[in-house]
């Protein structure tokens, strides 16, 4: 009996953790910041269950990005980086009921990037607000009204259709606002050629000394 009650234990566990499930609708968040550009990636786990439920799962960010850390929904401990580049939330606990799970990345750019996405896990939609003074395209989005999430105002894209398992998402951002330190290396090159010059012609228009014996 005992042996029954354990096996139906173990059963009851299994289809609770197959309940367990992410939200196939996601949204990616991108903002302009001096020579850089910040996203929040967001999306949503469901626990039907009424106990914790551990999942392991990877993250839909750029392979270009080079910093990122936990915001919401997990911790920084939660997230493992894979040998092949990939983020994984590893194994984390979800309690029961819906939890919002944000992370936050960072791309260092100059005015412009390609920000490339290998989809993981099908996806029904994906939507993407962006700054106003930056311009995001991609062949797979096409513009929607962008939802009002906060008092900034941003611009939306939403995927045309469906996305598969293994296909890359690639974005092209520009304008993306140049920093005083490239603004600073550009004339830093520019009056060292125009000194280059200015003395190349102080050179040749100088009159030949002559030796006076």
């Amino acid at each position: 009996m005992r042996v029954v009650a354990v096996i139906a234990s173990v059963l009851f566990s299994l289809l609770a953790r197959a309940e367990l499930d992410v939200s196939d609708k996601h949204l990616l968040v991108l903002q302009a910041r001096i020579d850089s550009i910040w996203g929040k990636y967001l999306f949503s786990v469901n626990n039907p269950t009424t106990n914790q439920q551990s999942l392991r799962f990877a993250l839909l960010l750029p392979k270009e990005t080079e910093d990122f850390r936990a915001l919401e929904g997990v911790s920084d401990d939660d997230l493992q980086l894979e040998d092949n580049g990939s983020l994984v939330v590893d194994k984390k606990d979800f309690p029961p009921g819906t939890t919002l799970v944000n992370i936050g990345f960072k791309n260092n750019v100059v005015e412009s990037a390609t920000l490339t996405f290998r989809v993981i896990e099908p996806l029904a939609s994906l939507v993407i607000l962006f700054d106003e003074m930056i311009d995001v395209k991609s062949p797979l989005f096409e513009p929607t009204v962008a939802p009002k999430i906060s008092a900034h105002n941003y611009r939306a894209l939403q995927s045309k259709r469906s996305l598969t398992s293994g296909e890359n998402i690639v974005l092209q951002v520009n304008d993306v606002p140049r920093g005083r330190s490239t603004i600073q290396l550009v004339a830093g090159i520019f009056s060292f050629i125009l000194l280059g010059c200015a003395t190349l012609l102080t050179i040749k228009s100088r009159p030949l000394a002559k030796n006076i014996l």
